[in-house]
């Protein structure tokens, strides 16, 4: 059985001018916005109207807490002088600085990033230990906590944890 081109071309426009023909009368559904909702919640959706708004209001220490999460440093400024003489820092609270290193960094540039953050006083001293200790490759990556004044094994630590 030998098919020309002529007879495929001819086969396949009479099979499209077919469908075609056949698809003409069967009525396309169309979906109104209220059926879609009816739908959604037919299968467990929720509204997010519904829902009291309260759920959607973070206080000031969430807002904070996941701002430090994604890597952003708070700096407090007090613009009352009076109040600002009157306060007293405490010697025993550890300042604690929270960073993020993204995945893939290499030590030197680990080095800066404490070093920016005032976690360590010289970037290349600190990325010379990390090497000398052989850490070099396995820190870490992801958010860390560690407290101003740390020495090098300590923030070493943190970071390889």
């Amino acid at each position: 059985m030998d098919l020309s081109a002529k007879s495929l071309i001819i086969g396949l426009g009479l099979g499209i001018i077919l469908t075609a023909t056949f698809l003409i009368f069967i009525p396309k559904e169309s979906l109104t916005n209220e059926d879609i909702i009816e739908r959604a919640k037919d299968l467990g959706m929720l509204d997010p109207l519904d829902l009291a708004p309260e759920k959607f209001v973070l206080s000031e220490e969430e807002i904070i807490s996941r701002a430090r999460r994604i890597g952003m440093i708070f700096k407090t400024e007090n613009t009352n002088y009076l109040e600002q003489e009157d306060v007293k820092p405490d010697g025993d609270e550890e300042e604690i600085v929270t960073i993020f290193i993204p995945r893939g960094l290499k030590s030197k540039d680990i080095s800066i990033i404490l070093f920016e953050n005032h976690l360590i006083d010289d970037a290349e001293e600190f990325d010379l230990y990390l090497r000398k200790v052989n850490v070099d490759r396995v820190i870490g990556d992801g958010y860390f906590n560690i407290s101003k004044g740390s020495n090098y094994e300590k923030i070493t630590k943190t970071l390889i944890e």
